[in-house]
C-alpha cells in the first residue's frame, strides 16, 4: 500500500462529502486565475486550509499538523479529481510534489 512507504505524519484524511464540496469551490476558481496564481494548503489542528485567489476554504481532517505549507499552482489544480470513488481522500506532502488522491502536483518553492 503507498501510505505505507510515505511519513504518516504528512498524511490528512478528508470525507469525500467534504473533499467534493471544496473541488468544487476550487475548480470555478481555477477557471479565473492567471498563470502565475498559487494556492497554499494547510493543515493544523484537524482543519486543512486552502487559499486559493483570496478565498479561504477550510475543511475537517484526520491527521498530524504539516510541519510546511504547501504551495501549487493554481493553474495545475483543474485535474483535481472531479469523482471520489472511495470514502476518504488522502491528502499529503511527499518530497517535492503534493498529492491529492492519487493526482500529484508540483510544489512552487
Amino acid at each position: 500500500m503507498i501510505l505505507d512507504k510515505l511519513n504518516y505524519t504528512s498524511i490528512v484524511i478528508i470525507d469525500h462529502e467534504w473533499f467534493q464540496v471544496l473541488v468544487n469551490k476550487i475548480v470555478k476558481l481555477v477557471a479565473s486565475s492567471v498563470d502565475d496564481d498559487i494556492t497554499t494548503f494547510s493543515f493544523e489542528g484537524e482543519i486543512l486550509k486552502v487559499l486559493c485567489n483570496n478565498n479561504t476554504f477550510v475543511v475537517s481532517g484526520l491527521g498530524k499538523d504539516w510541519e510546511q505549507i504547501a504551495t501549487v499552482k493554481t493553474k495545475s489544480l483543474d485535474s483535481l479529481p472531479k469523482r471520489i470513488l472511495t470514502e476518504d481522500v488522502h491528502i499529503y506532502i511527499s518530497g517535492n510534489e503534493l498529492t491529492i488522491g492519487n493526482i500529484n502536483f508540483k510544489l512552487e518553492i
